[in-house]
């Protein structure tokens, strides 16, 4: 069982091929930010839907070897407005989740979930699984125009709740963007987008009870 009491996330770069096959890289760690607690006081306190997590951000610069920013769990949204603005080699792409999350149990925790608990409740699990994509389309551009394509090359993510959340995802309504987890990739396992192929990326966030 996974001894962390603190809610918890990891993320997963994916190539999909030709048939939809999504096979996974190296799982890297996240960073929870301060800011999801106001996502989940407003989702799970007030029962304000539009705050649950359904956008991701995928980091990507155009040339060189992009590094991990300095970043603490408690920035805020400045650095993909201001800071990626004014990059010149890196941009983002807002893409929406594929949908809803499924919830899993997370490992360890099968003797309190699901059929084997016992439960009656419908208590199924304690871990969302997210996942999302890299446009199919040849002209997709990131939040600030930097155009996204073969030679690309990803090296960020976020999760995000989006409360304001219409055509275009790509390029739409920021403003009330909640950073809910943050993360890089290490230079070895960064991804060069390569001709006609899309990037995936899972993110699992686990819940275990706390102290």
């Amino acid at each position: 069982m996974d001894t962390n009491d603190a809610v918890h996330g990891e993320f997963t770069m994916c190539d999909i091929d030709e048939n939809g096959l999504w096979t996974p890289g190296k799982t890297h760690k996240n960073k929870l930010m301060v800011s999801w607690g106001y996502a989940a006081c407003k989702a799970l306190g007030q029962g304000d839907g539009r705050y649950r997590i359904n956008v991701m951000y995928i980091e990507f610069a155009v040339s060189g070897t992009p590094s991990e920013p300095e970043y603490t769990k408690f920035d805020s949204l400045a650095y993909y407005k201001v800071d990626l603005a004014t990059s010149g080699t890196a941009d983002y792409l807002r893409v929406e989740l594929d949908g809803q999350p499924n919830i899993e149990v997370a490992p360890g925790y099968e003797p309190f979930f699901g059929a084997a608990s016992g439960n009656q409740d419908q208590i199924t699990g304690n871990r969302l699984h997210f996942t999302a994509r890299t446009p199919s389309d040849a002209g997709a551009k990131g939040m600030h125009g930097t155009t996204f394509g073969t030679g690309c090359i990803i090296y960020g993510v976020a999760l995000v709740a989006s409360p304001i959340l219409r055509p275009p995802v790509s390029t739409g309504e920021n403003t009330q963007d909640v950073l809910i987890s943050r993360g890089y990739f290490a230079s070895d396992d960064q991804r060069t987008l390569a001709s006609g192929v899309q990037v995936g990326v899972t993110w699992d966030l686990t819940f275990p009870p706390a102290d």
